[in-house]
């Protein structure tokens, strides 16, 4: 399978409802991570876990929405 072969089917599997159940996880995950390091005392290890959700929520948001976004 060819690395466009790829790329087209994980496009496609993105456009699928299965998709769109796990992007729907990650939004709720990412907020109530948001939440959570509002309310935290702890906020060295609250920051960690915001960063490592939104970390988690972004490649998938940009890719949904057809940004191109780099991480190394």
């Amino acid at each position: 399978m060819s690395y466009f072969d790829q790329s087209l089917n994980s496009f496609l599997l993105r456009l699928s409802v299965a998709s769109d159940v796990r992007l729907l996880l990650r939004i709720i995950f990412t907020l109530t991570s948001v939440f959570l390091f509002l309310i935290a005392k702890n906020k060295s290890l609250s920051y960690f876990g915001l960063i490592f959700s939104v970390l988690l929520f972004l490649p998938s948001f940009a890719w949904f929405h057809h940004y191109v976004i780099l991480i190394p």
